[in-house]
């Protein structure tokens, strides 16, 4: 069976599904904006809990992959169904629409909150009067390497990540993934899959990170790719495929905590492996979510529409917010924490709203 074949049957999501998965994708954008708020407003006095709320929030961004692979699958099956074989034109069309317009939006908003932040910080400048000292120092800052690799999406493997924007990280490996199943299944063209097959090799090799995220965006897309083709698996099948990835990632993280010289940043590798071993947790979820073997309520549902501009502008507004009402907040922990829940609303809100007509714009008609 050649590759495009598996693709060939497409069997459509129960509308029930779809609103379950809807829900879960604005479910996990909310939960990384509250727990970035943490780390912005409330780790400077309560750091206890910071390590856990951290990795809550790199497993939320795990759901997006594997939700992004499902959904994507889904959509290629249609593809070859609608056109008799993948209409690379047509799928790299939506996904610039999809992609293009917020991203860049978001790229907008964020070089004009640092332009005017010194007008408007509590400082008289950009810098912060209190500051977290997780996610590699967050702090007002852009210079135009690191902002030219976001806009080139090679941030994370040529270039760092801007410290104004840590949500920036996971979007050159969604866009890449993109890039790189789209070439897998350009129709009878054996170079275009030599030049996935390398691709892949250099990103892999540039930030290891993206090997391993490629491998959970992969899980989601054949747990579509299992529905589409009614293949229900047994629960004991399932359980050992789990247990066989579960104990796979246990070595890794065991080998590279006691083998790798200090020299390698460790915490880098078993975070990576954590969200891995969440990306395993997430495809299982996928998959009997497709057959409605198993369900979930969770609010969020109505953020889903607007979840990516959610997603691209929630930081830096925090961070904008955070310079300006930094001297006003500290005083009692009962403002804090009202604070910071009515700032994490606000700017959910104002991401809904601008989600509603920025998702709506296309490159391409």
């Amino acid at each position: 069976m050649s590759l495009i074949s598996l693709f060939e049957r497409f069997t459509p999501i129960e509308p029930e599904v779809s609103r379950q998965l809807d829900m879960l994708r604005g479910f996990s954008t909310a939960m990384v904006l509250f727990c970035h708020a943490y780390l912005l407003f409330l780790y400077p006095v309560w750091p206890a809990i910071m390590l856990p709320v951290y990795l809550f929030a790199h497993a939320w961004v795990m759901s997006l992959f594997v939700l992004s692979g499902f959904l994507i699958c889904k959509s290629a099956c249609y593809n070859i169904q609608q056109n008799h074989q993948f209409n690379l034109k047509r799928y790299a069309f939506s996904r610039i629409n999809r992609i293009a317009p917020p991203f860049y939006f978001g790229c907008a908003v964020l070089l004009l909150i640092y332009l005017i932040s010194p007008w408007f910080f509590a400082s008289g400048s950009r810098e912060l009067a209190v500051i977290s000292d997780t996610m590699s120092q967050a702090k007002m800052v852009l210079d135009a390497k690191s902002f030219g690799g976001v806009l080139l999406f090679m941030n994370g493997f040529l270039t760092e990540t801007p410290a104004s924007n840590f949500s920036f990280w996971s979007l050159p490996f969604e866009v890449w993934f993109y890039v790189l199943f789209g070439l897998m299944l350009w129709p009878k063209n054996r170079i275009a899959m030599v030049a996935a097959v390398v691709l892949l090799i250099v990103l892999s090799l540039l930030n290891y990170a993206f090997w391993f995220y490629t491998l959970t965006w992969c899980g989601g897309a054949a747990a579509a790719l299992l529905h589409s083709h009614q293949r229900r698996l047994k629960s004991t099948v399932l359980m050992a495929i789990v247990a066989i990835g579960c104990l796979m990632l246990l070595a890794l993280a065991a080998a590279g905590w006691f083998l790798l010289p200090a020299s390698v940043d460790k915490q880098k590798l078993l975070l990576t492996l954590f969200g891995t071993l969440c990306g395993i947790g997430f495809c299982l979820l996928f998959y009997k979510m497709s057959f409605q073997q198993w369900r979930i309520r969770l609010p969020g549902y109505r953020l889903a529409r607007s979840s990516y501009s959610i997603y691209i502008l929630h930081f830096p507004l925090l961070l904008f917010i955070y310079g300006i009402v930094q001297p006003y907040i500290y005083h009692s922990p009962l403002v804090l924490l009202a604070s910071t829940l009515v700032i994490a609303c606000l700017v959910m809100l104002i991401g809904l709203v601008a989600g509603r007509y920025i998702e709506r714009l296309k490159v391409f008609s």
